[in-house]
């Protein structure tokens, strides 16, 4: 396995941006999320049963990777399951603080 540290920090990195609440840092914080779950499938590489996990990283980290994509994305999931993603990111959000 790789370096995990730094993928570590980078994360934290991301998150002191969104914190910031500006457009800008929202938007590194996107780009930076995106660099770092393109990172990680060559970090687990060596994992033989996580290869559906690591598809569904890298489609993901595509979507990060074109705000335009994740915003008629995030729109979709946001009408079809608002309530229910509402409540896991709450959940989300305070397990992490």
């Amino acid at each position: 396995m790789g370096d995990a540290g730094s993928i570590e920090d980078d994360l934290y990195s991301a998150v002191e941006d969104f914190e910031q609440e500006t457009f800008e840092s929202m938007r590194q914080g996107l780009k930076a999320m995106g660099e770092v779950i393109q990172t990680v499938p060559s970090l687990l590489k060596d994992c033989k049963n996580i290869e559906g996990d690591l598809s569904n990283l890298i489609e993901m980290a595509d979507i990060l990777a074109h705000p335009l994509s994740l915003m008629w994305r995030v729109g979709k999931n946001f009408l079809l399951d608002g309530v229910d993603i509402l409540k896991k990111f709450t959940l989300g959000w305070n397990a992490y603080e």
